[in-house]
């Protein structure tokens, strides 16, 4: 089982539990991790972590095979690209009349639209850093490669939109097959906010003469002329 990474991606679901509970230790703490499914036709697999010794792990453990709840939490992929990996801040029984599936995405979009007769899709790339790297004693940093689908006036912004936008994306998780019958996930998107200026010049940094850091609107740009030096060469 994998840890979860320090994400600003959050996400809501209602999952039933595929497996009870059990304790590992991942980079020398110990969590509880158990797997769980949306009860949806094709369901995601979410693998819920949580740190031991937290409020959050105590429900979890209180919790069965089988059980519906509701999770709150940061949200990220797993090396395989295939599971969410949630840690959540809120969990809690839920009803079987319930259905919730909502995810927040903050990241780069990379690489030209795929078109499809009704949609069209891109990848959006997200940093995150979690765990040591025991070369440099620094955190490491990670890449996701999140798909995302827009439909209608989605589809046109998720189109127009130019490479490297930084943008946030809030939308719901699927799980669709490839043309060899394997599963992977993507995220049906509902709304794009792309982060850059304003045209009629630099916004104010709202955290200015603190020690707050990532506030200056040059942070937040998306522009087609913004250097991409500092982005993920793998493009896709």
């Amino acid at each position: 089982m994998q840890p979860s990474i320090n994400s600003v991606s959050t996400a809501t679901f209602i999952v039933k539990l595929a497996s009870a509970p059990v304790q590992e230790v991942v980079n020398q703490k110990e969590v509880l991790q158990a797997f769980a499914e949306t009860p949806t036709p094709e369901p995601v697999t979410i693998q819920i972590t949580a740190n031991t010794g937290t409020s959050i792990a105590d429900r979890l453990n209180s919790k069965k095979q089988g059980d519906l709840v509701i999770i709150s939490g940061s949200i990220n992929l797993d090396d395989s690209g295939k599971n969410l990996i949630i840690n959540p801040h809120v969990l809690c029984d839920a009803h079987p009349d319930q259905f919730l599936n909502e995810i927040n995405i903050v990241g780069r979009l990379g690489g030209e639209p795929k078109q499809a007769e009704k949609s069209c899709r891109r990848s959006l790339a997200e940093n995150r850093y979690g765990g040591k790297d025991p070369s440099t004693g620094k955190a490491k940093e990670n890449t996701d490669w999140w798909l995302i689908r827009g439909y209608k006036f989605n589809r046109t912004k998720l189109e127009k939109a130019p490479k490297g936008s930084l943008v946030s994306v809030s939308g719901t998780v699927v799980t669709r097959k490839n043309k060899d019958n394997q599963p992977y996930i993507e995220v049906t998107m509902r709304k794009m906010t792309s982060h850059k200026r304003g045209k009629g010049g630099a916004a104010p940094d709202p955290a200015a003469n603190t020690t707050a850091v990532g506030y200056d609107p040059s942070a937040f740009e998306g522009d087609s002329d913004d250097s991409v030096d500092d982005l993920p060469s793998n493009w896709n």
